[in-house]
């Protein structure tokens, strides 16, 4: 899961985060995010349950938070995170 300083990444909230889906080799997960223009974002991945208590997080990204700034227009380009 990605989540987020934003609405569209969970607000912090593993239980709203964003789920990634597998692309390409293993550990390799992606996903395209609608971010809103001229916005700094900071954003981590973590590992949560599936099921149950989904706030739960079994580990998160570590190091600092993952940031970027979105520009005012077009797309962001990739971001990565790492474990």
């Amino acid at each position: 899961y990605a989540v987020g300083n934003i609405s569209g990444l969970g607000e912090w909230s593993p239980e709203h985060a964003e789920l990634l889906s597998p692309d390409g080799p293993y550990p390799t997960w992606t996903r395209r995010v609608a971010l809103p223009p001229d916005t700094d974002i900071e954003w981590k991945c973590i590992k949560r349950l599936e099921a149950g208590d989904t706030s739960q997080v079994l580990q998160w990204e570590p190091g600092d938070n993952n940031r970027f700034r979105t520009p005012a227009s077009g797309d962001a380009g990739q971001q990565i995170g790492t474990f």
